[in-house]
């Protein structure tokens, strides 16, 4: 990314690049502007999956608009029922270190060096390094991880007639969500120049049974793996973060009918 001083930022880092974003239109920008309210606030309450809420939001406002052209009511579709190391092993057996010192009373902040180097430093109960690790491994205190244990079977919830006109519109909300939340690993594997459909479907129908509730797609090794066995999990509070946020901003968008902006006067 461009800097106004010194050399380019290279990151892969979700807020930091939404927030470099500034588009010369000005609807186009305040659009802009509200997908960054999403990476901010689930960078906020989760610490991370930022990306993939910004990604999830532009994914279910995308199902929305094709079905409220289609007629639907956006009321009706819209009521609402270690790899955050970037893959590096060598953080995430940091922060797991400095976790199981301070425990869950204890300290920790990450602070930028000089060095290329990561390191944990001891002082007094306090530990330095990597933000978005530390984060997450807070995050899985908190709320744990998934895939968790297979839940027993049971019904879905019941939807709520008095709240909407049409409660068959509410279910086409969830089928919404449902191939949203797919969105995130069709990414994935289209950046690994994997066939996502292949592999999407094949979570969704082979590695759907309670057998196989643990086992998904490693990208970075191109197998299907019992993730928690290899210790690649996500956790449950950034998961569940990143999906109520980026269903809130696209409620906002869908319903919003107009959109104001300050005109800048052409000179002369």
């Amino acid at each position: 990314m461009e800097q106004s001083y010194g050399g380019p930022k290279i990151t892969k880092d979700g807020v930091t690049v939404a927030k470099s974003i500034s588009l010369k239109d000005k609807f186009e920008n305040l659009g802009a502007r509200i997908i960054q309210d999403v990476a901010s606030k689930t960078n906020e309450v989760a610490g991370d999956d930022t990306t993939t809420a910004t990604v999830l939001a532009r994914a279910i406002y995308s199902e929305v608009v094709k079905n409220v052209a289609a007629g639907c009511n956006p009321m009706d579709l819209l009521h609402k029922p270690s790899i955050s190391a970037n893959g590096d092993v060598h953080i995430g057996s940091l922060i797991a270190q400095a976790m199981e010192k301070v425990g869950k009373e204890g300290v920790i902040t990450v602070k930028e060096g000089r060095t290329i180097e990561v390191e944990i430093e001891i002082t007094e109960g306090m530990r330095y390094r990597y933000d978005d690790a530390l984060n997450a491994m807070r995050a899985a205190v908190e709320e744990g991880i998934l895939p968790a244990p297979a839940p027993p079977p049971r019904p879905p919830p019941p939807l709520h007639p008095h709240r909407t006109s049409n409660p068959h519109r509410q279910l086409l909300g969830v089928a919404i969500v449902r191939r949203a939340i797919t969105t995130p690993i069709r990414t994935i594997l289209a950046n690994t120049g994997e066939e996502s459909s292949v592999i999407v479907g094949a979570l969704l129908k082979t590695y759907a049974s309670e057998d196989k509730f643990r086992w998904r797609y490693d990208a970075a090794k191109g197998q299907y793996v019992d993730v928690v066995e290899r210790g690649i999990v996500d956790l449950l509070k950034v998961v569940r973060t990143a999906l109520v946020d980026a269903a809130g901003v696209t409620s906002l968008l869908t319903t919003s009918e107009a959109c104001v902006v300050e005109v800048v006067e052409k000179a002369g």
